[in-house]
């Protein structure tokens, strides 16, 4: 491989195209300081993917496009291509010669290609890896590259060894799996995150589960046994249906025997109204021949009026045409005489046409002679006007050349004029590309900053969206547990009203009694008093121990009720009972009243039982009566205090002790039954259900409304992702329209170039025209000096032909005259002939005219005798037509006559058939009714089977064929079961508490045993015959699945995805982690490759170092050393130890410039021979050195140039002796370098470079 080709556009200093062809072994480019020189090296840089400005010796990027300079624009553009010969495939690239280019636009934009293809910079820094070719290898060194490389600190010059090592290629490995590492353990960590999530739904995912696999196991057993009633109905309407179908064909046939006899009434009928219509028809047909007949009639006697009306005609016509034949022929005869007179006149101008045309002859004669000598004149005068023609020919091409050569001037001006107008249109182009481009990059601004926005307002949805995902999934997991709680509350509810309507906690006298009054049996009880009260919560204990007995005590309207009541129970001997009968209950005295006042005063005293107790008002007495005397306190001290103060009552605790007015104290643990309680927790309960029935709801709505607004958020993420999409396409455009923009401004800064090129080029052949034109019209004028001389003869000879002329003019006019007498008498001669044949043609047709009539007169003769013959025929033929009308006249006549017989009879079989069809009404009628008890009857059957669809899909016929085959499978289940000896029989599942919840396997970290699954066996339910049974198998059926609440029918299915998405989510950790581990063992691989191949690398590198010190410092000694502090060899620093022959040196830096050269370029070829790069690219590194030294340096680039390829930029005459290819650099406009291949005889230093450049101007210009 080597550098075959550079091609520089708008770099830095070089404007213009620049082509520089490089050959094996060393080409020296040498020019003038500031010329541009450098700017070769850094383009070599900068195309192989120099990023950093500094290093281009700018302080940005964009300085690398040429900014103009006083005769040259400034450019838009910088491209760079170099081209390297690959043909023994040293790049891994299966191409004999590759291209490598880098193009920067003014507005930013950057360009990389492979071969003209589009590539990353990266795909150009992997292809030259570990070839030393790179942008920062050993083979680009400028002077201060070389000062770094001995200055540097060990660990940046360890950079170039790593390059020489053939490691870069692995540590750019060891980045990449550094980084995929890195990747690896986000993703594992934020795997492990959704793993945990996955599990915690799971929990609340499985109840919801289990609760659906319950509904269908419910559903089922209800499927079955709707499914069996529907059956048993079906069949109980299909036998109403066959007895209403054979009640419907009896009526039918009634109906069909009257409607047989109707239609032989109708047949008879019909046939004496076909008799009527024939005859009527016949009357009609009659009546139309009459018709026909009396037209007929009229016809021929209009006929015969016409006929004699014709033949009057026929002989006016005839008298007519004798007439003008008799004229015809006296015209003939006159014409005949008229004829002889003019063949005679025609006979006389005959003859004295004969005697002119001799006279004639004459004439001519002498008219012949004069004009052959005058022809004899004219060609000498020919001859003479022929060479004054060719003269004159000269002079005009001579004038035409320097017309034409005007034009081209003209044209030339006009090429100008118009090559300056389209410079200044595509300098206007140009102006508003460039304006346009400000406005593109404006877009492209305004693009960006809309899809940074767009953007933004993605991620701000896509949190919105999290988020309200996030509030949805509490919410229906407050949703279920409210679902829950409201399930277990009205439970209790339901079973708290299940104990009051049985009574339950009552005595067995209550229970009866009030069972007796509700089925009617025992009248005016108005309930029991525990439930007819209501006491403060803080109360319950103390009112339910005050009231004892009493609580159970039941209310009635009067004594006579309780009476009634009482006789009840003995006679039943159901127990015993107390009433509270309102009509005979007593209340407090006043002075009762007031010392209870008195003691309620007192502290510690909370007030009289019966006041803190709520009841109707009408009840109050009953309240009074049981509660009355009873006084509550706060503990068992205030009553005793009470006591030893004589107030000797019945004194009842907040904790339910009982003191009575006797001193006797009853109190410990309490052991009631909680009646009045009951009647509170009931209404609290209900309170409390209805709570959570509206939060429920609520949490329902609030969960439909989450859900529609993270749908109406997914609608509007989609929108935004659509429109950042869209935002990204119209950036991209915009940023394609300015790159075309761009490439359309270099176009047009091109043809601008031409144009100035085209004008130079029309301004130099307008002045070489305007000299051809000055020597064309000198010789014009000569050769019409010539042709005025042959003019002159011509005169004379003219004058001779002229006299001739006159001559031939009066023979002419002689000759004329008598061709003119001659042509009048030939023409009076045709005309007398003419008017002869006319006069013969005339009479021969007023002949013709007299022939033609006299054969008309005879074809109007036989005419009016035809005329004659036709009108005694219709005579004839209308008296025969009379004769028929009289005939036809007697026959209508007859047939109206039956008619009028037929019409009666008729009638009256209209009466007979009116009678029958009563009767067939009746019937139908009849029919119509059972048709409608079968249609009632059908309808019974199609709404059956249309309950069938809805709710199984199948028709009533196919459900009697599925429980049939259910009750078939139950039977056989159970012979099956007899039949074997070692299995006990399997009874058909009477309810679907016996059946089992279908499987659901468990996640891993989930708590239990995955439940066994229903067997289909087992999902088959007894099917009783009666529908009574049925329906009360269903209802229960029905209520329990209310219970279960909201079923969400697919959180099995979601179960079993979230199971799957876990197995699947546990696969991808578990293939991460063994790509976490493959990462690490292929990084610990690379690092223990790189380590061997440095160290080895290293070892021959300090070899070869300490071999070219001794050779360049010609003695010495030097090595090359690892930093020992480092724990490891890939992250050591390189140190260089040098002693010049003499010198005793601690450091690097005490070196002078010339040995940190030598010491830097002793290293650089240390490396180069243990791993050459295919070319080498050194700028001045020769500066600081002596000749001496110099001489040294340009041998040993000898030495080497033999097998690496050398591109030395320099000043130094002895480097240029090693040139096998030399180029200079020169400016001849100030500010635009240009390339000149130099002979190398002709080079001596530096500065011939400007005088060789100059040479070459001169030579460019002479030509």
């Amino acid at each position: 491989m080597f550098f075959k080709r550079l091609e520089l556009y708008g770099f830095k200093s070089f404007a213009h195209k620049t082509v520089i062809d490089f050959f094996p072994g060393a080409t020296v480019i040498v020019g003038p300081n500031g010329c541009g020189k450098s700017n070769v090296m850094d383009s070599i840089r900068w195309v192989l993917g120099e990023q950093r400005a500094r290093a281009m010796r700018g302080q940005r990027m964009g300085e690398v496009i040429f900014n103009g300079s006083a005769s040259v624009k400034a450019m838009n553009v910088s491209r760079v291509t170099v081209v390297l010969d690959n043909e023994n495939r040293v790049l891994d690239m299966d191409a004999d010669e590759l291209q490598i280019g880098r193009q920067l636009l003014r507005t930013g934009e950057s360009e990389y290609t492979i071969n003209r293809i589009p590539c990353r910079m990266r795909s150009i820094q992997e292809l030259l890896m570990d070839t030393g070719a790179g942008v920062n290898a050993y083979s680009i060194l400028e002077q201060g590259r070389v000062d770094q490389i001995v200055t540097a600190k060990p660990e940046e010059r360890r950079i170039i060894f790593e390059e020489a090592a053939g490691i870069s290629r692995y540590k750019q490995r060891k980045v990449e799996a550094l980084r995929k590492l890195e990747r690896t353990e986000s993703d594992l960590a934020r795997l492990a995150d959704i793993i945990r999530e996955v599990k915690g739904q799971s929990l609340s995912l499985k109840r919801q589960a289990n609760r659906a696999l319950r509904f269908r196991a419910l559903d089922a057993e209800l499927t079955q046994l709707e499914m069996a009633l529907i059956s048993l109905t079906y069949a109980a309407e299909s036998q109403r249906r066959d007895a209403e179908r054979s009640r419907l064909e009896k009526e039918q046939a009634v109906l069909d025997d009257l409607v047989a006899r109707m239609e032989t009434a109708e047949g008879e009928l019909e046939q004496q109204r076909v008799r009527t219509e024939t005859l009527e028809e016949e009357v009609r047909d009659l009546q139309t021949r009459l018709n026909h007949e009396r037209e007929s009639i009229a016809k021929y006697e209009r006929a015969i009026a016409l006929f004699g009306e014709r033949r009057g005609a026929y002989e006016r016509q005839s008298r007519q045409l004798v007439e003008e034949a008799q004229a015809a022929a006296a015209q003939a005869e006159k014409i005949d005489a008229q004829s002889v007179e003019v063949r005679t006149a025609r006979d006389h101008t005959e003859t004295e046409a004969r005697r002119l045309e001799a006279l004639r002859d004459e004439k001519l004669e002498a008219q012949r002679s004069i004009r052959r000598e005058q022809e004899q004149r004219r060609a000498d005068l020919r001859e003479r006007q022929k060479e004054l023609e060719q003269l004159r020919e000269r002079q005009r091409r001579r004038e035409n050349e320097a017309r034409l050569s005007q034009s081209r001037c003209e044209a030339i001006e006009s090429q100008t004029a118009k090559a300056r107008e389209q410079l200044a249109t595509h300098s206007a182009q140009r102006a508003d590309l460039e304006r346009r481009l400000e406005e593109k990059t404006a877009d492209i601004q305004r693009l960006e900053a809309l899809v940074a926005e767009r953007r933004a307002q993605l991620e701000h949805e896509i949190r919105v969206n999290t988020e309200g995902e996030e509030t949805l999934r509490r919410l229906l997991t407050e949703l279920e547990s409210t679902i829950q709680v409201h399930s277990e509350s009205n439970s209790r509810l339901t079973a708290l009203r299940e104990l009051e309507k049985r009574f339950e906690g009552y005595s067995g006298g209550v229970r009866e009694t009030m069972n007796a009054a509700g089925e009617g049996r025992l009248q005016g009880l108005q309930g029991v008093l525990a439930r007819l009260i209501r006491a403060r919560g803080e109360y319950d204990t103390a009112i339910e121990i005050a009231l004892a007995s009493n609580i159970e005590s039941i209310v009635t309207a009067s004594a006579r009720d309780a009476e009634r009541a009482i006789d009840y129970l003995r006679e039943a001997e159901r127990g015993r009972a107390l009433f509270l009968p309102l009509d005979s209950l007593h209340s407090p005295t006043g002075e009762r009243t007031e010392w209870l006042e008195a003691i309620v005063r007192r502290a510690g005293v909370i007030d009289i039982a019966s006041r803190l107790v709520e009841c109707d008002a009408a009840l109050r007495p009953a309240v009074e009566a049981v509660l009355g005397s009873t006084i509550i306190v706060e503990d068992l001290d205030v009553a005793l205090g009470l006591q030893r103060e004589g107030h000797c009552e019945r004194y009842v605790t907040l904790n339910g002790e009982v003191i009575s007015p006797e001193g006797v104290i009853a109190g410990g643990a309490l052991q009631q039954s909680r009646l009045l309680g009951r009647e509170r927790e009931i209404d609290e309960l209900s309170e409390r259900v209805a709570e959570l029935k509206a939060r429920e709801d609520a949490l329902r709505e609030a969960v439909f409304a989450r859900r529609e607004s993270l749908r109406a958020g997914g609608e509007t993420l989609n929108q935004l992702r659509e429109e950042t999409h869209r935002a990204d396409v119209d950036l991209a455009r915009a940023r394609n329209d300015r790159d075309q923009t761009a490439r359309a401004i270099g176009d047009i800064a091109r043809r601008i170039e031409e144009h100035n090129s085209s004008i130079c080029e029309l301004e130099t052949e307008l002045a070489k025209t305007r000299g051809h034109i000055e020597g064309l019209s000198a010789e014009a004028r000569q050769i019409g000096e010539q042709a005025d001389a042959a003019a002159r003869a011509i005169d004379e000879r003219l004058a001779a032909v002229e006299n001739l002329d006159k001559a031939l003019a009066d023979a002419s006019e002689a000759l004329n005259q008598a061709g003119i007498e001659l042509t009048s008498a030939r023409e009076r001669h045709a005309a007398l002939r003419d008017r002869a044949a006319a006069l013969q043609a005339e009479g021969d047709r007023a002949r013709r005219a007299a022939e033609q009539k006299t054969a008309q007169i005879a074809t109007l003769t036989e005419q009016i005798a035809a005329a004659e013959r036709e009108q005694q025929e219709a005579i004839a033929e209308l008296t025969a037509l009379r004769a028929r009308h009289e005939t036809t006249e007697k026959q209508a006549a007859e047939r109206s006559e039956e008619r009028e017989q037929h019409l009666k009879v008729i009638e009256e079989a209209r009466r007979s058939l009116q009678t029958l069809m009563r009767d067939r009404n009746e019937a139908q009628n009849r029919v119509h009714e059972a048709d409608l008890r079968l249609q009632q009857a059908n309808l019974r059957i199609e709404q059956l089977n249309e309950q069938a669809r809805e709710k199984f899909r199948k028709t009533c016929y196919e459900v009697v064929e599925d429980v049939a085959a259910l009750r078939q499978k139950i039977a056989q289940r159970e012979a099956d079961a007899q039949a074997a000896s070692t299995q006990p029989a399997i009874p058909a599942v009477p309810s679907v508490s016996g059946v089992p919840s279908a499987a659901l396997a468990p996640i891993d970290g989930e708590d239990g045993e995955p439940e066994p699954q229903a067997t289909e066996e087992e999902l088959l339910f007894d099917l009783p015959e009666d529908p009574d049974v049925l329906r009360g198998r269903i209802r229960p059926i029905r209520e329990q699945i209310a219970r279960l609440g909201p079923i969400n029918t697919v959180a099995i299915e979601e179960y079993d995805e979230l199971r799957k998405r876990y197995v699947f989510l546990q696969a991808q950790e578990k293939d991460m982690t063994e790509a976490r581990e493959s990462l690490i063992k292929t990084i610990k691989t690379i690092d223990k490759t790189s380590r061997d191949l440095f160290q080895e690398s290293f070892d021959i590198i300090n070899k070869h170092f300490q071999d070219m010190f001794r050779r360049l410092f010609n003695g010495g000694k030097a090595m090359l050393k690892l930093d020992e502090t480092a724990d490891d060899i890939l992250d050591a620093g390189v140190e260089i130890i040098a002693q010049p022959p003499g010198k005793q040196i601690s450091s690097l830096s005490m070196m002078s410039g010339g040995e940190k050269a030598l010491t830097a370029i002793a290293v650089l070829f240390a490396i180069f021979q243990h791993r050459p790069s295919p070319f080498c690219v050194l700028d001045e590194i020769d500066a600081p050195l002596d000749d001496a030294n110099c001489q040294r340096l340009v041998n040993m680039l000898r030495e080497f140039s033999k097998t690496v390829q050398f591109i030395i930029i320099t000043h130094n005459k002895i480097t240029m002796q090693l040139a096998d290819t030399i180029y200079g650099v020169t400016m001849d406009e100030p500010g635009v370098s240009r390339i000149l291949s130099i002979p190398r005889h002709l080079l001596k230093d530096a500065e011939d470079v400007r005088r060789h450049a100059k040479a070459q101007a001169a030579g460019g210009n002479e030509q």
